[in-house]
């Protein structure tokens, strides 16, 4: 019998290829029926010729056939809860990506560059948060398996997401802050507007984000990969050491910005800064960015394809590019630092998170892939 003689359009694939695993992992009861006899003696002979990737494969087709239909209303509210997230990010890389001209990197130089890179970052963000926000909601999570213990990690876990996600959104609102001084306005002009309508799909996407990533944690996703070589500890656990410092450094200076924005004493706004955006607002980005890059050396499960090796290619310098505005944000911040100091810190950042935002990427694209894991 051969892979190309089992009809995978046969209605009971489902069961058939559950009994194979069954079966094939030597689960064969000793007292069998005559039709369980029956088949162990027609899928014994074929146990050698399927392996666990024709049965991925298999499944695929299955799913092809078995397609599920689009929810329409549902892709439509994502994709403008895209369009509104990714409004919300281009004037944050427009801003923060100044700061780089502190080191003789002036982006917005090239009227062309600053045009393109307007574009990317509408468009990847967009794409990114509609494909994640329609498979997010339009997809049940079973935590039914969670313990307790789990079960209130991921409690806290829910209240963390908003705090953590607040980073993004307090650049927004220093940016549009800074702009209507500027522009010397006053009230609920377009800057205060902009801010607020945009700022509410920004929220929506890094909460969704944030907790499908600590569920993935706290399900124990990466519990089983082992880092056995000293380069492997060094560079995962290295880098997140000292990310975590740059991350709240980062993250204190953006919280402390916007506290004095809105007229808190600068003591006060220090606080604040360091309380909400140093501590709680960057402990849940250090634990996924930590297990991110530990997932970089987890055995490969497939076959990688020419495509995939494409957008994996493509989420790394989309990664790196999208990294820029919060480390930007700490360099400013520590620019009277010793220029060694500032290198040793927010390099390890740098590549933590451009491995954790080119990881989500990459994984958006997986999505619309079938039966691969992410």
């Amino acid at each position: 019998m051969k892979v190309s003689d089992i009809d995978v359009n046969n209605n009971s694939f489902v069961e058939y290829k559950s009994r194979f695993r069954s079966l094939s992992c030597g689960d064969i009861p000793n007292n069998k029926s005559n039709e369980e006899e029956k088949f162990t003696n027609e899928i014994v002979p074929i146990n050698s010729l399927l392996s666990e990737h024709s049965i991925a494969l298999l499944s695929q087709h299955e799913d092809i056939v078995h397609k599920p239909k689009i929810n329409k209303l549902l892709l439509a509210g994502t994709a403008l809860c895209g369009i509104g997230t990714g409004c919300a990010m281009m004037p944050i890389f427009n801003y923060e990506l100044r700061n780089l001209e502190n080191f003789g990197i002036d982006v917005h130089q090239s009227e062309a560059f600053f045009i393109a890179s307007t574009i990317n970052t509408l468009m990847m963000i967009t794409a990114q948060c509609t494909i994640e926000l329609y498979h997010y909601f339009n997809n049940k999570h079973d935590i039914g398996h969670f313990d307790s213990t789990q079960n209130k990690c991921l409690q806290i876990t829910k209240v963390g997401s908003v705090v953590s996600s607040l980073l993004p959104v307090v650049l927004l609102w220093n940016i549009e802050i800074n702009d209507q001084k500027v522009s010397e306005s006053h009230g609920f002009d377009e800057f205060m507007q902009w801010a607020t309508f945009t700022m509410i799909p920004l929220l929506i996407f890094k909460i969704v984000e944030i907790y499908e990533a600590m569920t993935k944690v706290i399900g124990g996703a990466y519990k089983d990969i082992n880092l056995n070589s000293i380069g492997s500890k060094l560079i995962t656990y290295g880098t997140t050491a000292l990310s975590t410092i740059a991350r709240g450094i980062s993250y204190s200076a953006a919280t402390e910005e916007l506290a004095k924005n809105i007229g808190f004493e600068e003591e006060t706004a220090k606080t604040i800064g360091i309380v909400i955006g140093g501590v709680l607002g960057s402990v849940i980005p250090a634990i996924t960015e930590h297990n991110t890059m530990k997932s970089m050396f987890k055995p490969q499960e497939y076959q990688l394809t020419k495509t995939d090796i494409a957008i994996g290619t493509l989420a790394s310098l989309e990664g790196a590019w999208f990294a820029l505005p919060t480390v930007s944000v700490g360099l400013k911040a520590t620019s009277n630092w010793n220029l060694l100091l500032r290198f040793g810190l927010f390099t390890p950042y740098f590549v933590n998170k451009a491995v954790s935002e080119a990881n989500n990427i990459y994984n958006t694209y997986k999505i619309t892939k079938p039966n691969i894991n992410i």
